[in-house]
């Protein structure tokens, strides 16, 4: 294998910047952002929004928000602890998702499913050992995928055949979570860039960025970077765009962005105090934000640094340009603005505190947020272009999503629904609880009304609100209580409640709850505490409950005689 490297030392404004194998390390805090925890990205095709949220589910949302299908669960929606997965990524064509399941023995290894959820392949081999396998990531062809292993960044064909190793001994950081910036094929497949790091306890992480043919040979050592993730490939690939530190004459530490084509040559700077920049689409401009100690304004350049402009001044955040290169997009203030610095407007009052990604058309934006105009909780909208447009799509929380527009009655409850899908862990040991969650799904038929609830069969019911399960969490057995306190469920109690038998808590109390009290509610025989307050209901409580109910509050409703 052949490599080369390159040291440039810089004197800018009385200090000294070192890009290459020389430099320094320097402490960098850990920055753990949102987005690389959660990934939001469409199919090509623009029919699908993918929703892949590590350790907890990779979701596939149809354009309309009908259909939410869990591809693959995590430890929050599989119902087991056994397993978890991360790192997502979908192949060039939209057909299959690459993702790492880390195994309880710490085995982390690299999966491919379809989209639907079905054809399943591990692709790296089990060893003798541990293997700490992550960060898959697609050539731009989709025929093979990159990823990283213990400290070596490896390739392999897209069915796991032809494994083979490209850089060992760099260094990689050995944090197997996804954290920091994955390897990147170079829009044309001709390199890979990654990022080597190197620890110095007592001063923090040093981070050196690469690139390296997908054979192997020209191993380029790029230069020292400000953060492990502080790199961007240019559209056409012909450059790299690179945060790195600044050490003063005082040592204080500044971030200087610079431009340097993939094999460390012709490096440009372009100017200091960032956030992530954007390429444009067309690779001819770089926007990004820069900082001062009045305030923060978005600016574009040429990758040379040459003609600089100022887009929008007083505006800060990470920013990205719309696919046909006309707009920039300011996250968080949720503003668009164009490129000539003209038209700022903000498309969603308040800002977006969350993920977006531009559909393949350019026409709309999918949004994850953690805060919906009615609910604290999650949710992915569409937003069209002009913002005249907005449709939710998904509403959830961190245990479970929901579709917003499915017709809840289309759902089968049938017990293949319940057992197949994640809602029921481990069925053929778990046969009452397949019962329990038909009878769930039908209570929420009936009572839900415009009350959220995520039970779906799409989630498992480890995570379903208000219920609460008898057991392990990779194995409960029953529905032991069911806490729906003022969550706004309406019409009558329907009696098939009386199916859930294992009930020892029922709490329904502050609805909109009206009409007699089913007798069916007798057959709770393990019920131990009962809340019908706060709602319109008659008639009588079934009196066999007195038998072993320790608290009743019913408003006044007494025991049948």
């Amino acid at each position: 294998m052949k490599s080369k490297g390159i040291l440039v030392a810089l004197t800018l404004l009385g200090g000294v910047l070192l890009i290459g194998l020389a430099a320094g390390c320097y402490p960098v805090e850990e920055e753990y952002r949102d987005y690389q925890e959660t990934r939001l990205f469409w199919s090509p095709d623009g029919r699908h929004i993918i929703l892949a949220r590590d350790f907890t589910g990779i979701f596939v949302i149809d354009e309309a928000g009908t259909r939410l299908r869990t591809v693959d669960g995590g430890w929050a929606t599989g119902g087991s602890l056994s397993s978890a997965s991360f790192g997502a990524t979908l192949s060039p064509n939209g057909s299959r998702i690459a993702y790492v399941e880390e195994l309880r023995s710490n085995d982390l290894a690299i999966v491919t499913v379809a989209l639907d959820g079905t054809d399943k392949r591990r692709l790296t081999p089990i060893g003798a050992k541990e293997s700490l396998n992550s960060n898959p990531v697609w050539s731009p062809d989709g025929l093979q995928i990159a990823f990283t292993s213990d400290a070596r960044l490896m390739v392999m064909d897209a069915d796991g055949s032809n494994l083979r190793m490209l850089a060992p001994s760099v260094g990689l950081e050995e944090r197997p979570a996804g954290r920091g910036q994955p390897p990147a094929w170079s829009p044309d497949g001709s390199r890979i860039a990654f990022v080597g790091a190197a620890a110095d306890y007592d001063e923090g992480y040093e981070f050196t960025l690469y690139t390296v043919q997908p054979d192997g040979e020209e191993l380029v050592a790029i230069g020292k970077l400000a953060l492990n993730w502080a790199w961007w490939w240019s559209p056409d690939g012909s450059r790299l765009a690179l945060l790195a530190a600044e050490i003063g004459e005082a040592g204080e530490r500044g971030e200087v962005l610079y431009t340097v084509q993939p094999d460390g040559s012709d490096l440009a700077r372009i100017g200091e105090g960032f956030v992530q920049p954007a390429w444009s689409p067309n690779g001819a401009w770089l926007a990004f934000v820069q900082k001062s100690a009045e305030e923060s304004s978005v600016y574009i350049a040429r990758h040379d640094g040459s003609d600089v402009r100022q887009v929008a001044r007083g505006y800060g955040g990470p920013i990205s340009w719309s696919l046909d290169g006309t707009e920039l997009f300011i996250e968080g203030l949720a503003y668009a603005v164009r490129s000539d610095g003209s038209g700022l407007r903000q498309l969603v009052p308040g800002g977006i505190g969350g993920l977006f990604a531009w559909s393949p058309d350019a026409s709309r934006l999918a949004v994850f947020t953690g805060i919906s105009d009615d609910f604290q909780q999650e949710v992915v909208f569409t937003l069209s272009r002009d913002a005249t447009e907005k449709r939710v799509l998904v509403r959830g929380n961190h245990s479970g999503l929901v579709a917003e527009h499915s017709d809840w009655r289309d759902v089968s409850r049938a017990s293949e629904a319940c057992a197949q899908g994640p809602a029921v862990p481990y069925p053929d040991t778990n046969s009452a609880l397949v019962p329990d969650c038909e009878t769930l799904l039908m209570l929420r038929d009936k009572l839900a009304g415009d009350a959220f609830l995520n039970w779906s069969v799409a989630v498992p019911i480890t995570a379903w609100q208000g219920v609460h399960l008898e057991g392990s969490p990779g194995n409960p057995s029953r529905v032991t209580g069911l806490l729906l306190d003022d969550v706004g469920l309406t019409g009558t109690i329907p009696p098939e409640l009386g199916n859930l038998t294992g009930l020892q808590r029922l709490d329904l109390s502050n609805n909109d709850l009206r009409g007699d009290v089913p007798p069916e509610l007798g057959d709770l025989f393990a019920l131990q505490v009962l809340y019908l307050h706060g709602n319109s209901l008659t008639g009588c409580v079934p009196a066999v409950l007195s038998d072993h109910l320790r608290v009743m509050e019913a408003d006044g409703l007494e025991y049948c005689e």
